[in-house]
């Protein structure tokens, strides 16, 4: 019989908060989505997000900072992909398995709206 070890509950609770919480983001979704497509560089990221290049850059960092993207650099140019195909599965099950008749309740939501959930 092998011993698993444990870890604290509210460690893997306060992991999982903070995982969905990276995801929580719109421009950060919508980056993650643009970069289901292949690798792109700033520039086409920003484009692709009507963000500001400050701001995309900024998420960038966060998403790369956690795992969800790498980069490389080529020239003047840095270049994104997608480094954990764990949230695209993710976000393909919330999409497609989870929500469905929930949308509505969700748009709806005022507690997300504003921001106290």
């Amino acid at each position: 019989m092998s011993v698993t070890p444990q870890i604290s509950i509210d460690v893997n609770i306060a992991t999982i908060a903070r995982y969905f919480q990276v995801l929580s983001d719109m421009t950060r979704l919508r980056i993650i989505e643009e970069l289901r497509a292949g690798e792109r560089n700033v520039g086409q990221l920003v484009a692709a997000t009507g963000g500001s290049q400050s701001r995309v850059s900024n998420h960038l960092a966060c998403l790369r900072w956690c795992g969800f993207v790498a980069s490389r650099r080529a020239g003047r140019e840095i270049y994104y992909w997608l480094a954990d195909p764990v949230v695209t599965e993710l976000i393909d099950t919330a999409r497609y398995q989870v929500f469905g008749d929930r949308e509505l309740r969700l748009d709806a939501c005022h507690t997300t709206k504003q921001g106290q959930l």
